[in-house]
């Protein structure tokens, strides 16, 4: 009897050996289904050189070169490379350069004659954008073969004078207002050429020149001194033509009228529309969407993560039973 109560036992030491072995190998080969790859294989490495990306073609361009015309044919007008040239263009390069020969050494004096500091950061700004704009329009002026001038002009040399008469405050207010009072009077002759100029490289040389003049205006306004009841107002605009009668609907008389307003009509009410039923907010695309959102990644995952899992799980169920026969083995 204890002989078959030992054969017994071995047997189901036995069966619990074999199931925790089974246990493990199901775990090694849940491993293995983890590790093998689940995305698309890499694509193959070409041995061929990749082929240069294609060059991007240049630009065509934005303004093409028109030649003279009726309009101008006139006396004063060259045709060149760019477009025609006509005097308004030529009497732009001039003064530029002009304003550059004068506000150059005032900006570069400011450093010293000005009291305020920002007068004296205002005019080295000027003078700094007057050296660069003074280059660009030597460059224009040779492409062009107009003729510029040396020195400044009667009424800037006469500025000149005066603002070396002066120091401290009195420097800081003439600095202020005869500065912005001349980019007032060369701004208008800049935007007009900008406006209405047929020749391609004189239109980018008004470009950069008003936006210099914009700046310089606004630099010298930024000191607080400008006298503005002194500059020049704009001139008036030509009379508008009186806005044609409308036709009478109704309502007062035209002054000088002696026909009586015609009673106004009654109005008809117009019937009401009803209401249309508030919609009530649809969450079912939403909500299927986060569902299908979740059964796609789960989906994804149960080759790696979801493997593993239910190895695991079958794992502890096998564990479990092990110990389950163990104990009811040692109970006997």
């Amino acid at each position: 009897m204890a002989t078959e109560t030992s054969v017994r036992t071995r047997l189901l030491r036995g069966s619990a050996l074999a199931v925790a072995a089974t246990a493990v190998a199901f775990a090694a080969a849940g491993a293995a289904l983890a590790d093998e790859p689940t995305g698309a294989p890499p694509p193959p490495v070409s041995s061929k050189p990749a082929a240069p990306p294609p060059q991007a073609k240049a630009p065509a361009p934005t303004s093409p070169v028109t030649q003279l015309d009726e309009e101008t044919a006139g006396s004063g007008w060259t045709q060149t490379e760019c477009g025609p040239l006509g005097p308004a263009d030529r009497d732009l390069l001039v003064k530029v350069r002009q304003a550059g020969l004068w506000e150059m050494p005032m900006g570069d004096e400011a450093q010293v004659r000005a009291a305020a500091p920002r007068v004296k950061e205002v005019g080295r700004l000027i003078m700094k954008d007057h050296e660069v704009l003074d280059t660009r329009v030597k460059k224009v002026a040779g492409q062009l073969a107009v003729e510029l001038p040396a020195e400044p002009n009667a009424d800037q040399q006469g500025w000149m004078a005066e603002l070396r008469g002066a120091t401290g405050p009195a420097f800081d207010q003439l600095f202020a207002d005869r500065l912005r009072a001349a980019h007032g009077k060369v701004f208008t002759v800049v935007a007009a050429v900008r406006s209405g100029t047929r020749n391609t490289l004189v239109r980018e040389f008004a470009q950069e020149a008003i936006n210099a003049v914009m700046r310089h205006m606004t630099l010298l306004e930024s000191t607080k001194l400008v006298n503005f009841e002194e500059l020049p107002l704009a001139p008036n605009p030509d009379a508008a033509k009186p806005p044609a009668a409308a036709p009478s609907t109704g309502g007062a008389a035209a002054p000088g009228s002696t026909k009586a307003p015609a009673a106004p009509k009654p109005s008809v009410k117009a019937k009401p529309t009803p209401a249309a039923p508030a919609q009530q907010p649809v969450d079912e695309p939403q909500s299927r969407d986060v569902a299908n959102a979740s059964s796609s990644s789960w989906t994804e995952d149960a080759g790696g993560g979801g493997m593993i899992l239910l190895v695991l799980l079958l794992c502890t169920g096998l564990a479990a039973a092990t110990i389950g026969v163990v104990r009811f083995v040692q109970s006997r």
